[in-house]
């Protein structure tokens, strides 16, 4: 089984306030992260894996950038909704 890069394991340390770092150690982590129920940190883990050639730290800040944009940009979007 092909271990998590380095970028998927900061992320299980830090996403959720550290509440996934059991997944970084976890060798069935692709089949325990399909079973989890929260859909942006198994995104976040597709995003960084090696299978989607994200193969260095540059590369997954490019795409965490881009994800946040998506999000701000959902956010604002709701955010006008909600005033009318």
């Amino acid at each position: 089984m092909t271990a998590m890069n380095a970028s998927q394991r900061v992320v299980c340390k830090a996403y959720g306030g550290g509440d996934f770092n059991h997944y970084a150690d976890d060798p069935d982590w692709r089949h325990s992260i399909d079973q989890c129920g929260d859909t942006l940190f198994r995104f976040l883990m597709i995003e960084l894996s090696d299978a989607e050639e994200c193969e260095d730290a540059e590369t997954a800040l490019r795409r965490l950038t881009a994800a946040r944009t998506d999000i701000e940009d959902a956010i604002d979007a709701v955010a006008r909704l909600s005033r009318h």
